[in-house]
């Protein structure tokens, strides 16, 4: 089996790169080449600078005082919507408040303004899917390909469930692109599960199930298989099924990593 360190490897992920920009609809996906390599620590370490901007929560909440929580998760959901089919940048708070059907200042209470909003709906599913990961790390302690493929089927499930949010995710291509993209913000949910993965790699590496390989360089090439998969899932509305689009990161993440 190849390892991603080999010529066979690099073939693998050079395939996943000239795959992209998948586009469907408003959908675009942008992944970029890797032109200088962050690894500088060694192997396993996790030194690495892997995703786009890395930003820690600041002292200063993104968050408004005042929104109710029903109306908190109306505003959230929206702004899900609408960030999806317009992007960033073409998205307005008051496209936000028309499609939560709440007043502009209830939007405001949720959130200091557009940028602050985009983060929070990040913030959110981050948080969402980090705990699932970590219950389904629990669950396989003893058996870190198992977990592997539990992790997979979590992440990819959970982004297929909540279509929206991956749109964002695939219009920004900072799902594992490795240059800033000027926006998109590594929130520390989203820090820490990439962390647990360089875990998980590290203890299959040193069990003798995984090649290899540096951690850090195995999470963004299993989050560049993730990414190339949901994309197309996206562009062909939903086809091939959840389950066999699961079935096919894990087929190509066994090939890539295990031994």
């Amino acid at each position: 089996m190849p390892s991603i360190g080999s010529d066979a490897g690099c073939g693998h992920l050079a395939l996943w790169v000239s795959l992209a920009p998948v586009v469907s609809g408003a959908v675009a996906v942008r992944p970029q080449l890797l032109r200088s390599s962050p690894f500088a620590g060694p192997a396993g370490s996790t030194a690495s600078s892997v995703g786009p901007v890395v930003a820690r929560r600041k002292t200063r909440s993104r968050r408004s005082p005042g929104a109710p929580p029903d109306e908190r998760k109306r505003v959230l959901d929206a702004a899900e919507r609408v960030f999806a089919q317009r992007g960033f940048e073409d998205t307005k708070m008051q496209d936000i408040a028309a499609e939560a059907r709440v007043s502009l200042r209830s939007v405001y209470q949720v959130a200091r303004g557009k940028a602050a909003l985009y983060g929070l709906v990040h913030e959110t599913r981050a948080r969402d899917l980090l705990a699932q990961i970590e219950l389904a790390l629990s669950s396989d302690k003893d058996d870190p390909r198992r977990a592997l493929m539990d992790v997979i089927a979590v992440v990819a499930g959970f982004l297929m469930e909540r279509p929206d949010f991956l749109r964002i995710q695939l219009r920004e291509g900072g799902t594992w692109s490795l240059e800033e993209t000027g926006r998109v913000l590594l929130v520390e949910e989203r820090h820490r599960s990439d962390r647990l993965l360089e875990k998980l790699f590290r203890r299959g590496i040193a069990s003798g199930v995984f090649y290899a390989e540096h951690a850090g360089l195995m999470v963004a090439s299993l989050r560049a298989q993730e990414q190339v998969h949901l994309a197309a899932w996206i562009a062909r509305r939903g086809r091939p099924s959840k389950r066999q689009t699961i079935d096919a990161i894990q087929r190509q993440a066994q090939r890539l990593f295990v031994q």
